[in-house]
């Protein structure tokens, strides 16, 4: 059965969101750019990285008619309401209404190449608003306003009724010509939805069930991503506390109405590059890679060899189900969040895979062996995985390998073997106390949205077998405010081996990295000098920060980094100006330099080379990448990095970049 994930829709933001994501097995929450046409903000406005930071995904909705506005209402004359005629498409600019729907977008801070979903609250077919009217314009609405938010740079989708999937009405070849994804209406009588105000658990609802009768099948298409499957009648949600209890019914706003909703990927902004991608890269073969992408249901790979060539990727026999214990239904496919890979030699490849429920799987491929099965999941039933867990591994020897990862009460995990993969690694699991931030009440845990940078690592300079540094994004769940920056901290642990065994980890703030965004992540690396580099990103997303720590010495140093003022960038359908911020960070370290490389929020390629004395002038270019998933970076050669990752539909790509003799680093042809 295929995975699904579980997540929401309420109309006013609520501070309190932040808690619930920390306490439940929510992913997705519906984003509210306008309830009404001419509406300039919402509750939700300004809120995008309050909602991202700590873990959420959002589906953005743009709402232009109430549902009689639409439909249409007879005159109410006991309360004195006037009749309603219906239709209210035929009346409206779609195109107006689609630029309109756009600017709210960009205030929002909601970046090149994501989802906006037009939310039609009435019905198409058949009622006074019908489609098949032509004195309606209802067809020319809708088309119009698919144009306008494509040209800007935005993906289209519909938040409609399931009875709209019709080719009469949404399924027209015209609108499909946009490939535009639903989120389709679909609240059976009576109410099926299982939430736990105890535990904040929503019980998976099974694709086959989306439907309302056992013939529907509009549910498998492909382009049906999330169903809202229930309106409960009653306040349905109750909000947790900061200790994780629910707040007392006697309290005012204690709880609210809420509908429940699923879906086919973990976000629903970018539907269709929700993939995991993963690199595995030996420190002494740097010109062989193998990929490795995981989608719910699939493990993917591909080698790309010394001359850069890179082949397609090819599916595996590989599936959550073939390791005991079997997942229960609904959770047994994969977590397409994060995946991690690494190499213990030249010729040996380790994929490490979250699955939905909370398990890590681990497969490799040899010269003798391709993907064999591993009799249990790496992580004990005891400490599953987070919610959308950042994996991270490293190959320290060619026998010890490491697993990092975060656990469901938001704390750092590690788990190795000394043996090899093909070990039971149940035994060997270390949970990492997480440090209180100063004046802080609670501690920092993982940030639901933060990655996690490691150290060694293919992109190092330097291979370090003996020790092992881990960086993340710390964030104290306690009440916000948010704007305060000890709220956000980059975390440091380490572990130093000598003589095989490891002291135990030590855990620390890093100096001068506070109230950074997290959903950017960390970037770090080691040079050959064995210096450590960090970067990462302010939460306002308008400069990077920048920090090393020497080899053997004990206090980080601040140094000027990459400009946070980046190129100007255009829109391309009016010519003015566009800020931008980086999505996503990757350092890589050279002989004598370090790289740089992210998606801009503008969806451009962005690189900057630092020579030791200062950081060139940030290039950016179009390259195809979604801003929305991360990248993998793979050197070839001395001057060439490879760089990886998914387009807006799917799609594997790759560019190189090549470090100039100079200064700077130039970007192939593509």
């Amino acid at each position: 059965m295929p995975t699904t994930y579980p997540g929401m829709d309420i109309m006013l933001w609520d501070a309190r969101l932040s808690w619930l994501w920390r306490r439940s097995n929510l992913r997705f929450i519906g984003f509210y750019l306008a309830h009404a046409r001419g509406d300039d903000s919402t509750s939700w406005s300004g809120r995008l990285w309050d909602l991202r930071d700590p873990g959420w995904a959002v589906l953005p909705i743009w709402v232009p008619f109430k549902s009689t506005q639409i439909d249409g209402a007879p005159a109410d004359p006991a309360k004195g309401k006037p009749a309603v005629p219906g239709g209210a498409f035929g009346t409206a600019d779609g195109g107006q209404d689609g630029l309109a729907a756009v600017g709210l977008a960009r205030r929002a801070g909601l970046e090149a190449g994501a989802t906006l979903y037009l939310d039609i609250e009435g019905h198409l077919n058949g009622g006074p608003g019908a489609w098949a009217k032509a004195s309606t314009g209802t067809a020319e609405y809708i088309l119009s306003w698919l144009l306008a938010v494509s040209l800007a740079g935005y993906r289209t989708g519909f938040y409609c009724y399931r009875a709209e999937l019709d080719p009469r009405t949404l399924l027209d070849p015209r609108v499909l010509s946009f490939r535009p994804v639903f989120y389709a209406v679909s609240v059976p009588a009576p109410d099926r939805s299982r939430w736990n105000n105890n535990t904040f658990e929503l019980a998976p609802y099974p694709l086959p069930s989306w439907g309302v009768g056992a013939k529907e099948r509009w549910q498998y298409a492909d382009n049906v991503i999330a169903v809202q499957y229930a309106q409960p009648p009653d306040p349905a949600l109750t909000w947790p506390d900061a200790n994780g209890r629910p707040q007392d019914h006697r309290v005012p706003r204690s709880h609210r109405d809420v509908d429940w909703d699923e879906a086919k990927v973990f976000d629903p902004t970018h539907p269709t590059a929700a993939i995991a991608l993963a690199a595995a890269q030996h420190h002494t073969a740097p010109d062989r890679v193998r990929l490795f992408a995981a989608t719910t249901d699939h493990l993917l790979t591909a080698v790309r060899d010394k001359a850069g060539r890179t082949g397609p990727l090819g599916a595996t026999p590989v599936l959550p189900r073939d390791t005991v214990p079997t997942p229960p239904p609904g959770a047994d496919g994969f977590d397409s969040t994060s995946a991690a890979a690494s190499s213990t030699d030249a010729r040996s490849q380790h994929v490490f895979l979250l699955g939905a429920d909370g398990r890590i799987r681990i497969r490799w491929i040899t010269p003798r062996q391709a993907f064999p099965p591993h009799p249990q999941p790496v992580n004990p039933a005891r400490n599953p995985a987070r919610k959308g867990s950042p994996l991270a591994a490293a190959s320290r020897t060619p026998l010890a390998l490491d697993l990092l990862y975060v656990d469901r009460e938001h704390r750092l995990v590690r788990q190795f073997s000394q043996a090899g993969p093909a070990v039971d690694w149940t035994n060997n699991v270390q949970s990492v106390l997480p440090p209180t931030r100063a004046g802080g009440r609670d501690t920092l845990l993982v940030a639901g949205s933060s990655n996690l940078a490691l150290s060694p690592s293919p992109n190092d300079a330097v291979h370090n077998a003996g020790r092992l540094d881990v960086f993340h994004v710390g964030h104290d769940y306690s009440l916000p405010p948010w704007n305060d920056p000890r709220a956000w901290q980059v975390v440091h642990t380490r572990w130093i081996f000598a003589g095989g065994r490891p002291a135990p980890p030590a855990t620390a703030l890093v100096p001068g990295l506070d109230g950074v965004a997290a959903a950017s992540g960390v970037a770090a690396v080691r040079t050959a000098d064995r210096t450590l580099h960090l970067i990462v990103q302010d939460r306002a997303r308008t400069r990077l920060k920048y920090v090393t720590l020497k080899h053997a010495a004990t206090d980080w140093e601040s140094a000027q980094g990459p400009t946070g003022e980046l190129p100007l960038l255009y829109r391309p359908e009016r010519g003015d100006p566009v800020a931008a911020w980086w999505m996503n960070l990757q350092l890589l370290a050279a002989v004598n330099r370090i790289l740089l490389v992210g998606v801009l929020s503008t969806g451009h390629l962005a690189w900057s080379t630092y020579d030791g004395t200062a950081w060139s002038k940030t290039a950016v270019k179009h390259a195809g990448f979604t801003p929305g998933r991360p990248l993998c970076l793979a050197r070839r050669g001395a001057k060439v990095v490879d760089v990886f990752g998914f387009g807006e539909d799917g799609q594997l790509l790759q560019r190189s970049l090549t470090f100039m003799d100079k200064a700077g680093a130039a970007l192939a042809p593509f």
